[in-house]
C-alpha cells in the first residue's frame, strides 16, 4: 500500500512511522519542511488538561498522553539513541463550575491516565500572590 501523509510535523511523522512499521510505503510532504510548522512552536508540550476544552477532546488527550511513553520508547529503540523526555504533573486550580465539572471528568479516569508514577512526579508549592 502506498500512503501520502500531508503534514510533516510530529503527528504526521508519527502516523507515517506507524504506517511504515505495518508495511506501507509512506511519503510525507509538507510545504514548510519537516517539523517547521506548529511542531516547532509546541516545545514538545502535551497538555490535555489545559487544552481539552470539551470532554471528548479531554479524554482523547489524556488517553494519548498515556500512550506517549511507549511511543517514545519505540522511536528511541528504532533510532538507536536516547530521546530526552521528562514527564511532570502540574496543579490546576478550578475557579468556575465549568472547570470543576471538567476536573470531575479527569478524576473518574483510571489512575494510569491521570498522573505519572510517583517516581516521575515533581511537586510544586502553591504560592499566594500578594
Amino acid at each position: 500500500m502506498n500512503v501520502t501523509v500531508v503534514g510533516g510535523g510530529i503527528i504526521g511523522c508519527a502516523v507515517g512511522r506507524e504506517l511504515a512499521s505495518r508495511g506501507a510505503r509512506v511519503r510525507i510532504i509538507d510545504m514548510r519542511g519537516t517539523g517547521r510548522g506548529a511542531t516547532q512552536a509546541s516545545a514538545g508540550i502535551l497538555a490535555p488538561y489545559i487544552e481539552g476544552h470539551i470532554d471528548a477532546l479531554l479524554r482523547l488527550g489524556v488517553n494519548s498522553l498515556a500512550l506517549y511513553e511507549g511511543f517514545i520508547a519505540r522511536v528511541s529503540e528504532d533510532a538507536q539513541q536516547t530521546i530526552e523526555y521528562e514527564r511532570f504533573i502540574g496543579q490546576r486550580i478550578c475557579d468556575t463550575d465549568r472547570q470543576v465539572a471538567r476536573q470531575q471528568v479527569v478524576d473518574h479516569l483510571p489512575d494510569h491516565f491521570r498522573s505519572p508514577p510517583a517516581s516521575q512526579q515533581r511537586r510544586f508549592a502553591l504560592v499566594e500572590a500578594s
